[in-house]
């Protein structure tokens, strides 16, 4: 079973209400000199401001180069991941090749956002600082925002700030000057929080690594009088460029590496484990031992054999002399007629031959029946019939004895003599006998005749010699064989049916009274 180590500190945490804030700062990109402001918004550090780093192709808002100076570059989705466009614009294998920390084109130490990252800036971001007079107006945001709507949104909005953007050869922003960067500082009077903007023209799109089919997850801005937001939308890979906002990678704790979101430990196994791979650890094997670096040795005497998808340490098998070996770690019994090889499985004895029978390997002779049998094949034998023996000239098959002839029931064969019954039976037909009823004398041929007086009565499948017509007082017979109740003022016939009594009609059955 694989066992995933997730230890200890989670990459993606949301902080309590009044836990946010900003810190200021700055970093050098080493591959083109240039310095970057950066903002730590609680658990988080993002750059304030827009990537400026010169890749092909990449451009600057209207084509103008002091643009690029101003807001940063605007690189298409594949370039802002530094992967090849036909990589990117492989729907089915897109996030294949997308890392869940991806680089792609920020400065070392950075990454682009993830959707995670996002969703975690969105709730620090609104968990701002607001006052202590503010706070006491009511326990629910919505109210305190109704009771005094620009505070709250100074306080809550002011975090995040704002920069335009555009659709590559599209849909262009009419105002890109706007606003002066996507986040606060904290600088007093360096981005006034007093401005608010008044639409959603407004807007940056930051790229982020969630691709899907042939669109990709962008996340945008904006704030008016009364609102701050940030939202997700889709657009098409190939139709855009974006600006890219970079965050900076999550650090571990010394010894630790960031693995699924989570910092671990590399190669920390229990003592009942062995590595996998670096990050990965399963059960040990009984009768083994975990190696100095990846996987495991078995002890000595023991080998490893996959088993079931799963490798175990085995024993090498040591058979009897009832046994043979099936292969490097197994027995079974020996058949007869047979002896072992000095390695694996046995040969049969001489005169015999390996015969496959129910599954299993078996040594036998050629027609090597016995004398009660008689064979079908060059290895199969069946038991003789009662009164045949085995053909004298011939392997297979057999013949009745003298007088008796071959006769196929079913599906079984026998020797029979016609009409060769028992005293106490008859024949039903040449070679079929049948128990003779009471009262019954077999006739010579097929057959049997009841007694003097008697009839063959059937009842349920089975056949009898009885006396007909033979009924209680009280009943009268209505046939052979059926008695039926008497009517009232009747008196029954010697052999079937009854009679009214004399000044008495049969009607429906009954006898009644005639009339005078």
């Amino acid at each position: 079973m694989l066992i995933v180590k997730k230890n200890i500190k989670l990459l993606v945490l949301t902080c309590s209400l009044l836990a946010t804030h900003s810190v200021a700062g700055s970093f050098v990109d080493k591959r083109d000199g240039r310095t970057y402001k950066t903002v730590k918004i609680g658990t988080q550090t993002w750059m304030a401001e827009n990537l400026k780093f010169n890749a092909n192709p990449s451009y600057c808002y209207q084509g103008v180069s002091s643009n690029c100076e101003k807001y940063g570059r605007m690189y298409p989705w594949h370039v802002a991941m530094k992967i090849s466009a036909k990589k990117a614009y492989d729907d089915e294998n897109v996030n294949n090749y997308i890392k869940s920390e991806h680089q792609g084109l920020c400065p070392a130490g950075w990454h682009v956002p993830t959707v995670a990252e996002f969703d975690t800036l969105i709730n620090e971001a609104g968990a701002g600082d607001e006052s202590a007079a503010t706070r006491k107006l009511s326990t629910d945001p919505t109210e305190r925002f109704l009771m005094n709507p620009q505070k709250f949104n100074l306080r809550y909005g002011g975090i995040l700030m704002i920069l335009g953007f555009e659709y590559y050869g599209g849909f262009k922003e009419i105002d890109p000057t706007a606003g002066a960067c996507f986040f606060k500082t904290g600088k007093s009077g360096e981005y006034p929080l007093k401005f608010l903007y008044k639409d959603l023209n407004h807007a940056i799109a930051f790229t982020t690594t969630e691709a899907e089919d042939a669109s990709v997850l962008n996340y945008t801005a904006y704030s008016d009088r009364y609102n701050f937001e940030m939202t997700s939308n889709r657009i098409y890979r190939g139709a855009s460029a974006d600006y890219l906002r970079c965050k900076k990678d999550f650090e571990c704790p010394k010894g630790e590496e960031l693995y699924e979101g989570f910092c671990q430990k590399p190669f920390d196994c229990d003592e009942d484990e062995y590595v996998v791979d670096k990050w990965n650890c399963e059960s040990l094997p009984e009768n083994a031992h975990k190696k100095k670096g990846l996987g495991f040795e078995c002890d000595k005497g023991f080998d490893k054999v996959k088993e079931e998808d799963e490798y175990v340490c085995k024993k090498r098998a040591s058979c009897d002399e009832y046994e043979y070996a099936v292969d490097k770690w197994n027995c079974e019994i020996l058949p007869d007629n047979a002896h072992k090889n000095k390695g694996l499985g046995f040969s049969c004895d001489k005169g015999y031959n390996r015969v496959k029978k129910d599954d299993a390997i078996v040594c036998m002779k050629p027609y090597g029946c016995k004398e009660t049998e008689y064979a079908i094949g060059k290895f199969e034998c069946i038991p003789l019939p009662e009164n045949a023996h085995r053909k004298t000239n011939e392997k297979t098959g057999y013949e009745c004895d003298e007088g008796y002839d071959n006769v196929k029931i079913g599906l079984f064969s026998y020797c029979r003599k016609p009409y060769e019954c028992k005293e106490n039976e008859y024949s039903v037909d040449k070679y079929k006998c049948e128990k003779l009823p009471p009262n019954a004398h077999r006739n010579e041929g097929l057959g049997f005749s009841c007694g003097e007086g008697l009839y063959e009565k059937e009842f349920n499948g089975v056949i009898s010699c009885e006396v007909p017509y033979v009924c209680e007082d009280s009943e009268y017979a209505v046939d052979k064989w059926i008695c039926a109740p008497l009517p009232n003022h009747a008196k029954r016939k010697e052999t079937d049916g009854f009679t009214c009594d004399e000044g008495y009609d049969l009607y429906q059955g009954e006898c009644y009274p005639l009339h005078p």
